[in-house]
């Protein structure tokens, strides 16, 4: 429960504090985090029971994931290490270089960033970003089953929770012009819907998640309704009509208003990064010949979209006038970002450090405009931890998706057909949004990504112990005998650990009396 408790405080509290960009925000998050982690060693130490499961720690796959991260986290504090002046020069030409302009002694001990205390900052969030993806992998509630992974719908309904409490409170802005940011002033994207963020553009990257996560949960309780009613056209009008599809409406209704407020996000980039997002696990559910999903989803899509359109999209068209424009300027940043990296190839200016490392490289053209973030999150970690960074973080997040995509195929589990494919949509759209934007530099975002791919993870590649067919399904079942139908209705109707034992001996005696039936015959 403290594990959960601790998820559920950041996914909810994390968004509302501006994004946690400042560091009495994100050290809090911190600080929850590695309690958490530090209770559940603690009770490993004294052989106490804990609410961590070993086998992630044997899980093949797990292993080799870590491996990357790992690396990328070892590189980090590498580049705050004080190095000798010939390993420095050797290592970093670039920044013993810039040493020397500076006016420094070259001979004493340096690092390789240009500021420890930001690459320790920037550290310290990516340990957090791991610690976070670890307890989302190797948790196991101390209530119910432990193969039964429907304790991972608590942080997905958090996350449609909040997602939706941002839509509200932006939209509500908006449409009032508030100057108001909480109890603060805006001092920009006034008129624009951008929750309690800064920018707009990262109440997209909120929204990339916490719309395909909520169309998976509502994927999965409309199963289950359907599963538990007669199949008959009266009896889907009824219960769409009674008390137990309530939640269903909340979630469709919920889920609408996210879409209306991420079109009015103008966020060019976010609109094209769910729109993919969708469109390829659109491919996976016709790869496995489901058609249900694909139905309302686009259903959804369009609902929120016909709901802008009476809306006015004026602002909206105006802002993808723009477009080349923006991309231009881009694309001189990008040019700009891609000279320092020419000149720190090896293991970067050092996490974090980008606003000191940029403004040499500007183009005439922006003046005195600071830039803090590239606008691109992987040009920018090649810019900050160079290649020896990039290559593990960049294979870290290529096996997420590998692994995941993979053993969706081979996980026929009813909650991850729906909510696992969200959470895969969610993942590709935040990853591909990242290509224009810097979600990953804004922890209540990241923090939030990084829940979701543990979710992710948990739930497709782990077989949920709840196979429940539920609203589609391809599977085609042969059965011997009558008696064996019988059999195979009640062995997935009972959900009990410890009849395992008495289901498999029932199956053996039913399995070898068929068998001299058929024989005798």
């Amino acid at each position: 429960m403290l594990t959960l408790a601790a998820i559920l405080c950041i996914i909810i509290f994390a968004p509302l504090a501006m994004g946690s960009v400042y560091i009495i925000t994100y050290s809090l998050m911190g600080g929850i985090v590695f309690t958490v982690l530090g209770v559940h060693v603690a009770k490993g130490i004294f052989g106490k029971n804990t609410t961590i499961q070993n086998w992630a720690f044997t899980d093949k796959r797990f292993l080799i994931l870590s491996i990357p991260f790992i690396l990328f986290l070892f590189v980090g504090c590498f580049q705050i290490i004080p190095l000798p002046a010939g390993l420095l020069r050797f290592l970093s030409p670039g920044t013993y270089t810039m040493y020397g302009k500076l006016g420094i002694d070259q001979t004493r001990m340096l690092p390789i960033t240009l500021s420890t205390a930001l690459t320790t900052f920037a550290l310290f969030k990516w340990c957090l970003y791991g610690g976070l993806f670890l307890l989302l992998v190797t948790c196991k509630p101390n209530f119910g089953d432990v193969d039964d992974l429907r304790w991972l719908l608590i942080p997905a309904h958090a996350i449609f929770a909040i997602g939706l409490t941002e839509s509200v409170y932006g939209l509500y802005g908006a449409v009032n012009h508030s100057e108001s940011l909480l109890w603060f002033g805006r001092t920009h994207n006034v008129g624009v819907v951008s929750g309690t963020y800064i920018n707009s553009d990262h109440l997209a990257g909120l929204l990339d998640m916490a719309i395909p996560v909520s169309i998976g949960l509502l994927l999965y309780h409309g199963g289950m309704l359907y599963k538990k009613v007669g199949h008959s056209k009266t009896e889907i009008i009824a219960l769409l009509g009674s008390k137990r599809a309530l939640g269903m409406w909340v979630l469709s209704l919920g889920i609408l208003i996210m879409i209306v407020a991420h079109i009015f996000t103008l966020s060019r980039m976010g609109h094209i990064s769910i729109i993919v997002a969708f469109a390829l696990v659109s491919i996976f559910y016709s790869k496995r010949k489901f058609k249900t999903p694909i139905v309302v989803t686009v259903t959804l899509l369009s609902g929120g979209l016909l709901w802008a359109v009476w809306e006015g999209m004026s602002v909206v068209i105006a802002k993808w006038g723009g477009l080349e424009n923006n991309f231009l300027v881009r694309y001189e940043i990008w040019k700009g970002v891609l000279s320092l990296f020419v000149n720190f190839p090896t293991i970067g200016t050092g996490l974090g450090t980008f606003k000191l490392a940029f403004p040499p490289y500007k183009t005439a053209g922006f003046g005195t405009t600071i830039y803090d973030h590239a606008h691109n999150d992987y040009i920018e970690m090649l810019a900050d931890a160079g290649l020896a960074g990039f290559v593990p973080w960049i294979i870290f997040f290529s096996l997420v998706l590998f692994f995941v995509i993979r053993d969706w195929f081979r996980n026929d589990s009813f909650l991850s057909k729906t909510l696992g494919a969200g959470c895969i949509a969610a993942v590709i759209g935040v990853l591909f949004h990242s290509l224009a934007d810097f979600n990953l530099q804004i922890p209540a975002n990241a923090a939030i990504f990084f829940v979701v791919m543990g979710i992710t993870w948990r739930m497709v590649t782990q077989k949920a112990h709840f196979n429940s067919e539920g609203l589609f399904s391809n599977r085609k079942r042969e059965p011997s005998s009558g008696v064996l139908v019988i059999f195979d209705f009640k062995l997935f109707a009972c959900r009990h650990p410890w009849m395992d034992t008495l289901k498999c001996t029932i199956a053996r005696r039913i399995l070898i009396a068929t068998s001299k039936l058929e024989n005798e015959k």
